[in-house]
């Protein structure tokens, strides 16, 4: 059941995150120096595949859980996310994504952990309308 709480939500928005900052510039994500590390092919796959996986999982069988469960397990794992994110910027005086550097501290706290909260869980209602009509007419045709 972790899935659509957690799972779903954050493979959706890792994709959707890395590939709108990807084609607007590269370098707030995924900068060229990185690449002597982490390949760009491991990049593509990494963040390229969630998508796909993520879709069929959400497909593959139905799922049980209140909403309301479901909604405070996301916003808890989102909040515990960018509090260890925070932490890590107050030990090392470094953002870990190079994005969050160009929003600056206000930027993330203000505007990014709001928006994202909001997208998580639009995502998560995505997740729910697709696993429902997946499986009604999965139950119709039995």
């Amino acid at each position: 059941m972790i899935h659509f709480s957690v799972s779903f939500p954050c493979m959706m928005i890792v994709c959707t995150y890395f590939w709108t900052l990807y084609f607007i510039d590269r370098e707030l994500i995924y900068p060229v120096g990185s690449e002597s590390f982490y390949s760009a092919w491991g990049n593509i796959i990494e963040h390229g595949l969630v998508f796909p996986i993520g879709l069929l999982n959400t497909l593959h069988r139905p799922f049980h859980m209140s909403k309301w469960t479901s909604s405070c397990v996301i916003w808890a794992s989102t909040i515990g996310y960018f509090v260890w994110l925070c932490h890590i910027f107050n030990v090392t005086g470094k953002w870990v994504y190079p994005f969050m550097h160009e929003l600056g501290n206000g930027g993330v706290e203000y505007y990014l952990l709001p928006a994202t909260l909001v997208i998580v869980s639009i995502i998560q209602q995505l997740g729910w309308k697709i696993n429902q009509i997946a499986h009604s007419v999965k139950q119709k045709k039995t």
